[in-house]
């Protein structure tokens, strides 16, 4: 399940990621993504109590 919450730091990219940012829940749709973690994330928002590995 992809949750997150923010402690310290910045968010940094790394070899899975070009840039890496904290983005409010009402703008997820409109980011570009790959159709797998669009699935992921889609499924967390919609409130799944567990994720669709299928």
């Amino acid at each position: 399940m992809l949750t997150g919450r923010a402690v310290e730091g910045e968010p940094t990219p790394s070899d899975e990621s070009r840039e890496v940012r904290w983005v409010p829940r009402q703008e997820v749709e409109a980011l570009t993504m790959e159709r797998s973690m669009r699935l992921r994330i889609g499924h967390y928002l919609a409130g799944r109590a567990a994720p669709y590995i299928g």
